[in-house]
């Protein structure tokens, strides 16, 4: 399987499924037209050369490039959200646990419950530019992958379900104008393997890549390879993503490796910025673009919060706090204003979210729960 989740095996039926499904909560699953909304509540709680090549590893630029350091992270305080809300899992087990639930988070502390269709196992909310929409991924084991468009005014749900694409799309950001998404595509069949530009009606869809890395099982574990994760540049211009690599042991996703590659938003120009090893690729593994454009924010598979240039200088790691479990961080997300990273930090599946300041000076303990916190995004304060 592709995406967020990709080393639990337990999900992969669910993402093959053919057709979108999204359900009222509490009911059982059943199959919606692309046309038709499905009801979701929020409620109050207290607290390459073309498009269509695979990208050579081998003209990365960026293989010889070594971190650079911050300073050493200070000023960590627990307080409130300095600015805009954030949207996130809180899961029992870490990252690949079992779903609690989705949450918004604002400035003033306290969190909303969003009630999500058909009762998923896993989901992932991403705003829109104004805060008013939640791009929503969700899956389980006995309910179909399902993409859809969450309206936070109304509850309302829309299926995004491209025809040839449904049950196997998984969309991980809008396009700064709100029109399209960009969302990765896996499949038995592998040949449509890849990423896509899909617009927010479905009816519209332009192949991106054609990924050469594929979902690997092995005997004792599965790996979820391909190309996923994909974010808008801030002007539209560009997409960076990654590029999993499953490996070829028992178990798959032991040494799986990634990279991340930036392309035009037609898909063309491929560009390696972080060569495989460098980059996160196992669950809550996301990258994010800083608004104005310059950095690229990711997570390291030994958990270093780093940031790069879109043409793959500058590499350089950003402290966190030490939290007492540790500082393995992961998700990192820009704030709307690109001075904060959102992350989660922890270990031995308990993780807390932090507002990291962009230059590693300060820190913020946003939450402070058992369960892990994890696949996260910032988004606008709505006007």
């Amino acid at each position: 399987m592709h995406g967020r989740r990709s080393s639990k095996s337990s999900v992969t039926a669910g993402l093959v499924a053919g057709a979108l499904v999204l359900a009222g909560c509490g009911s059982s699953a059943s199959p919606l037209p692309s046309t038709a909304a499905s009801s979701a509540a929020i409620v109050s709680a207290a607290s390459p050369a073309s498009p269509t090549q695979p990208v050579s590893q081998a003209s990365s630029p960026a293989s010889s490039i070594s971190p650079v350091s911050s300073p050493s992270a200070s000023g960590a305080t627990t307080g409130r959200l300095p600015v805009g809300r954030i949207v996130f899992d809180r899961l029992s087990g870490g990252p690949e646990g079992d779903l609690d639930g989705l949450f918004i988070l604002g400035t003033d502390g306290k969190e909303q419950s969003v009630t999500l269709p058909g009762r998923p196992g896993f989901a992932y909310g991403v705003w829109n530019s104004d805060g008013t929409r939640l791009l929503l991924d969700t899956f389980g084991d006995a309910t179909p992958s399902t993409v859809g468009i969450l309206d936070l005014a109304s509850g309302n749900v829309t299926p995004i379900a491209p025809h040839g694409l449904a049950g196997g799309l998984d969309c991980s950001d809008w396009s700064p104008d709100n029109a399209r998404v960009v969302c990765a595509y896996g499949s038995d069949q592998k040949t449509a393997d890849g990423l896509y530009s899909v617009a927010v009606s479905g009816s519209d869809v332009t192949r991106l890549t054609h990924s050469p890395y594929h979902d690997t099982v092995g005997s004792i574990g599965e790996c979820g390879g391909g190309e996923n994760r994909g974010v808008y540049s801030p002007d539209g211009k560009h997409i960076a993503y990654e590029q999993q690599r499953c490996g070829t042991g028992p178990d798959p996703s032991s040494d799986e490796a990634g990279s991340i590659v930036v392309i035009g938003a037609d898909g063309s120009s491929p560009k390696v910025v972080v060569p495989f090893g460098g980059v996160r690729t196992h669950p809550g593994g996301e990258i994010s673009w800083s608004p104005d454009g310059r950095l690229i924010a990711f997570g390291t598979q030994d958990g270093v919060l780093s940031v790069v240039a879109p043409d793959g200088k500058g590499l350089r790691t950003i402290p966190v706090p030490d939290t007492g479990g540790g500082s393995f961080a992961y998700g990192p997300a820009w704030s709307p204003d690109g001075r904060w990273l959102l992350v989660s930090i922890g270990s031995h599946g308990v993780s807390d979210l932090w507002a990291i300041a962009a230059d590693g000076s300060r820190s913020i303990q946003l939450t402070a729960d058992d369960p892990a916190e994890a696949y996260t995004d910032w988004g606008p304060t709505p006007s």
